[in-house]
């Protein structure tokens, strides 16, 4: 049997397949946040939520690799990790994060009045860190 071995980002100090498990569970909890909103199912939603949220936070606490794992999800193909990505994204790149927000509030539905509702709170600077 292959033994698999860690590898340590040096920037993060955090093995490398730690941050993995980190954004695959990110993922997840943002994907089952966003079909339990479009289902009006709130009980799902506020605890999706609070499970992203904490990854989020642990994934920011990370620094550049932790930014760089967010960075990346800029171009998933589920549309609220997409968003949840370019909401948390807008205060170290806005320009590229603001692309990927308008980009969805082109979209119908939830998704799209959940974009056009960051930006204009960002925009408004009631977003800002």
């Amino acid at each position: 049997m292959k033994r698999r071995t860690k590898t340590t980002n040096p920037q993060a100090g955090e093995p490398e397949e730690s941050m993995k498990i980190v954004v695959e569970e990110f993922v997840d909890a943002v994907t089952k946040h966003g079909a339990a909103t479009e289902a009006g199912d709130h009980k799902t939603t506020n605890k999706q939520y609070r499970r992203y949220d904490s990854l989020r936070k642990h994934l920011e606490q990370k620094g550049e690799a932790g930014r760089h794992a967010i960075h990346a999800l800029l171009e998933h193909s589920n549309p609220w990790v997409r968003m949840v990505a370019a909401s948390t994204y807008l205060k170290y790149h806005e320009a590229e994060a603001t692309k990927t927000l308008e980009a969805l509030a082109k979209e119908k539905g939830i998704i799209g009045f959940d974009a056009k509702m960051v930006l204009h709170e960002w925009r408004a600077g009631r977003l800002r860190p």
